[in-house]
């Protein structure tokens, strides 16, 4: 019987989501009435590119919730990389290098699995393009 990799799996699964999703968020015009935001992990893809776009497009936002799974954790630890590992270093985005205006946006949750590495990158991203920076609120 041949031996079956979930993560394997799980990761074709999720850079195809990724691809689909990336693809499509081009055509986003600006999300004028949407005030709160909740997004799985595909929002790491590519330097946090997909997070700052949509940020940038959502003038009114007041909440935002990141969720992070046990899956991108474990491959982060066993790969000791995501898309956006560049962050580690130095955060670099596709767009624009100036910081998202967010006055609206008061409160940030990081919803992840205990131990994942992943959240300081993430809050370095956001500490350093959201302006001004609102509450950050991280919840293994």
């Amino acid at each position: 019987m041949p031996s079956f990799n979930i993560l394997g799996v799980w990761d074709f699964f999720l850079q195809v989501v990724q691809k689909v999703l990336l693809s499509d968020l081009q055509r986003c015009g600006t999300l004028s009435n949407l005030r709160i935001l909740a997004l799985a992990e595909w929002f790491l893809s590519d330097d946090c590119y997909p997070l700052m776009y949509l940020l940038r497009r959502s003038p009114n936002i007041e909440r935002l919730a990141l969720l992070l799974g046990t899956c991108g954790a474990i491959t982060y630890d066993l790969c000791d990389k995501l898309p956006n590992a560049t962050a580690e270093t130095g955060p670099s985005l596709k767009e624009s290098e100036t910081p998202v205006n967010c006055e609206k946006l008061r409160k940030i949750l990081i919803i992840h699995p205990q131990g994942d590495k992943r959240v300081r990158i993430i809050v370095r991203i956001l500490s350093a393009y959201i302006v001004p920076l609102p509450e950050i609120r991280i919840e293994p």
